[in-house]
């Protein structure tokens, strides 16, 4: 009998999906879901209207729908993407390309494709987004992992030259994510700019994820590394539809990179998904097209509005937090910024893994760990996956401050 081949080895070394991977071992019906990262809400009414005209019969008998399109992207799309990157994120765009992906994991996927090979090492900062290391581990790029300070979650530029002396001349791009997944951390604007200024120092790609660049609370302010002209040619910019528009089954991101990068992102593009889907495109279009007198680009004053509609639920996560975990001063959390997380500190000598596994088998509540994010000791927790106000948000809300009373509980009697 002949023997089966073998299974890419990179592909078995490869960390787990970890969504997958907690669905898999706790997922049951009734479940409170704070574990992925996604907003409650759907996409804006004029992408609805998109939809429904493309899908009317006479729209659907076009040819043109069903054909292969522009591997950069459906015209419309394009227009907008890059008015809003021009006019919300002050990116110019001469010097630069724009791409629609399918998603921004496509995105970063890409991203590093174009600057790194096989044994390249690529440096990233913990807690870091699990699908990241993952890709590099796919790819066979090295993950050259540095940990934050552990007092802000915020990475250390100085880390940026010792990471380059240690890899040996085989570093080559620096990945930033703000505001942070699952950190919630939003980069204050001069340390991002003194963390650019030593990649760039030391030959490195800048790979700037800015999927939650509209979910910033308690004054943070999200800024773009490619607004500065002088950062422009290092720095590959991602962005999604995902969670502001409310849009993650439809797939659709995008990329802004120096114009240098074109052949080569072209080419990968034209070797992946060819294009994103063209009726998802054409429903991308209509949401970032919406009606908007803010002075903003289209559609960003209806971002903002929802993104408004969650610091009430974020407020009441934390405050759970403080109630349960922290009190008499144990396991205190850095509260971050941004994005869509509570990222919560464990008492002491509680595995992260356990604490997942005790609040979805006894309290129905689903929730990540952060050593999926190279952190443990912490979970990840999803204040925008429930509409505020609702019985769904007050029913997760409760089981989850009797969980998290519960673990603080039992590590108090512990260590009496």
């Amino acid at each position: 009998m002949a023997h089966l081949p073998p299974i890419s080895s990179s592909a078995l070394a490869a960390e787990p999906a970890a969504i997958e991977e907690v669905y898999r071992k706790h997922m049951r019906p009734g479940m409170h879901n704070l574990a992925p990262g996604l907003p409650y809400w759907g996409p804006p009414a004029s992408a609805g209207a998109a939809l429904a005209a493309a899908a009317s019969t006479a729209a659907f008998g076009e040819r043109e729908l069903h054909r292969y399109a522009d591997v950069r992207g459906h015209a419309p799309l394009l227009a907008a993407i890059e008015r809003k990157l021009r006019v919300d994120n002050a990116i110019d765009p001469d010097g630069r390309r724009v791409l629609v992906t399918t998603g921004a994991n496509q995105a970063y996927v890409q991203a590093l494709l174009a600057t790194c090979a096989p044994g390249d090492a690529v440096l990233v900062f913990a807690p870091y987004y699990f699908t990241h290391v993952v890709s590099m581990q796919l790819l066979g790029i090295r993950p050259h992992v540095v940990a934050c300070d552990p007092s802000t979650l915020l990475p250390d530029p100085a880390a940026i030259g010792a990471a380059a002396r240690a890899e040996g001349g085989r570093l080559r791009a620096l990945v930033l994510t703000s505001p942070g997944n699952p950190s919630g951390a939003v980069i204050p604007e001069r340390l991002l700019r003194a963390l650019v200024l030593e990649a760039i120092a030391h030959g490195l790609w800048v790979i700037s994820d800015e999927a939650y660049e509209h979910f910033v609370f308690d004054g943070a302010a999200h800024f773009s590394p490619a607004a500065e002209r002088a950062f422009s040619a290092h720095v590959l910019s991602l962005f999604t539809m995902s969670k502001s528009y409310g849009m993650a089954g439809w797939r659709v991101g995008y990329v802004s990179y120096p114009e240098r990068l074109d052949e080569v992102m072209l080419k990968i593009q034209d070797s992946l998904p060819t294009h994103a889907t063209t009726l998802a495109q054409v429903i991308a279009a209509a949401a970032l097209s919406d009606d908007d007198d803010s002075g903003a680009s289209a559609g960003v004053a209806w971002v903002r509005e929802r993104v408004a509609t969650l610091r009430g639920v974020r407020r009441a996560v934390w405050d759970i937090v403080a109630e349960t975990l922290e009190v008499g001063g144990d396991a205190k959390s850095v509260r971050g910024e941004g994005a869509l997380y509570a990222f919560v500190r464990l008492p002491d000598g509680v595995c992260d893994e356990d604490a997942v596994a005790r609040l979805a088998d006894e309290f129905s509540v689903l929730v990540l760990p952060g050593s999926c994010a190279g952190m443990g000791g912490h979970v990840r927790i999803s204040f925008a996956s429930v509409e505020p106000g609702s019985d769904e948000a007050a029913g997760a809300l409760a089981a989850l401050r009797a969980g998290l009373g519960a673990i603080a509980f039992a590590s108090r009697a512990h260590t009496r």
